[in-house]
């Protein structure tokens, strides 16, 4: 059975809430994404198979050496903008900072994707969080700087139901720090 599939880094708790309270004053003409449901996508699959699900771990497992040491300097991102994809109507934090082993991940997952024939957009990672759908321009928003500490990297399951998208962590591998 297929499923509908996404690697993403996660967000704590703790930074969804600030994420929320700086989204919340500007999305009252778009459909906010449940704070529970931030994260910055690395890779969508889309439906694909259990042996395709397989095979991508395997290439995680392998990356996993990359990023299972990093420091806590090394796992920060910060987000300081909000920026708006037309077509799709996705209201985005934008990063000032993100780290290059994050953006090769990326990278390695949608290689993987290609090699086993997976659809992929041909265009570059941009890494953004979305905070809102079925948006039509970028609101005004106060200059900020947030800092969101990435303590690990999940395969996720986007199921539909009839309350919204609910996004299930199936597979979580931790991002462990030296200090």
């Amino acid at each position: 059975m297929n499923k509908r599939l996404f690697y993403a880094l996660d967000i704590s708790p703790a930074d969804k809430q600030r994420i929320e309270a700086i989204r919340q004053p500007i999305i009252e003409h778009s459909r906010p994404v449940l704070a529970d449901n931030f994260h910055i996508t690395l890779c969508f699959m889309g439906n694909i198979s259990n042996i395709h699900a397989r095979a991508f771990n395997n290439v995680v497992e392998n990356l996993y050496q990359t990023f299972s040491t990093l420091t806590d300097d090394e796992n920060i991102v910060i987000a300081n903008s909000i920026g708006l994809f037309k077509k799709p109507q996705v209201l985005y934090l934008g990063f000032a900072q993100f780290p290059e082993v994050f953006r090769n991940i990326a990278n390695n997952l949608s290689q993987a994707a290609t090699d086993l024939d997976i659809y992929q957009e041909n265009r570059p990672y941009f890494p953004h969080l979305t905070i809102a759908r079925k948006a039509k321009f970028v609101p005004e928003y106060s200059p900020f700087s947030l800092t969101l500490d990435i303590s690990s990297l999940s395969l996720y399951e986007s199921v539909s139901t009839k309350n919204g998208v609910k996004y299930t962590p199936l597979k979580t591998w931790r991002i462990k720090s030296s200090v």
